[in-house]
């Protein structure tokens, strides 16, 4: 990718392209993270299951579109040749993730519907990482995964 081909793409001149985004890490993870922070509130009355499930298939369905896993694979040889890529990926994509379930699960936590000791950041990375695993396990993320995934968390975090 370079800024060239995408201002081409774009049709417009690469001066219009750096206005907006200062390096290509920025560019690339405004790319990745496009449609994430337009992503509608859930609503308070689903319950935790509900809620937890509805938002790890959102994030399955962006996982599951072509050459997802190949970009995050990307992401993480880049690391430390190109430190502020990730660092943007984490600041634009993993924290609206996590910061989206975090709500749900303090929500869950205020409302009795999970244990008060609930390690919250765990819970976070367990979901969203099941759905790494079951990739590279299954070398696919089947429909269903979410809705298990959050089933079975939640049996321990009740």
């Amino acid at each position: 990718m370079s800024i060239e081909a995408v201002a081409d793409a774009a049709g417009v001149g690469k001066p219009t392209i750096y206005r907006r985004y200062a390096t290509k890490a920025d560019l690339a993870t405004a790319a990745i993270a496009s449609g994430i922070e337009a992503a509608a509130p859930l609503p308070d009355e689903l319950d935790v299951e509900a809620a937890l499930t509805r938002a790890l298939d959102n994030l399955a369905r962006r996982l599951r579109d072509r050459n997802s896993m190949a970009l995050v694979g990307t992401l993480l040889v880049e690391e430390e040749r190109t430190p502020d890529l990730i660092s943007r990926f984490r600041e634009r994509v993993w924290s609206l993730r996590a910061r989206h379930l975090r709500e749900i699960l303090e929500r869950a936590r205020d409302q009795n519907e999970v244990r008060a000791s609930v390690d919250i950041d765990a819970v976070i990375n367990m979901l969203i990482g099941s759905l790494y695993a079951a990739h590279i396990g299954d070398s696919r993320i089947s429909r269903d995964w979410p809705a298990r995934v959050v089933r079975t968390v939640l049996d321990g975090l009740r």
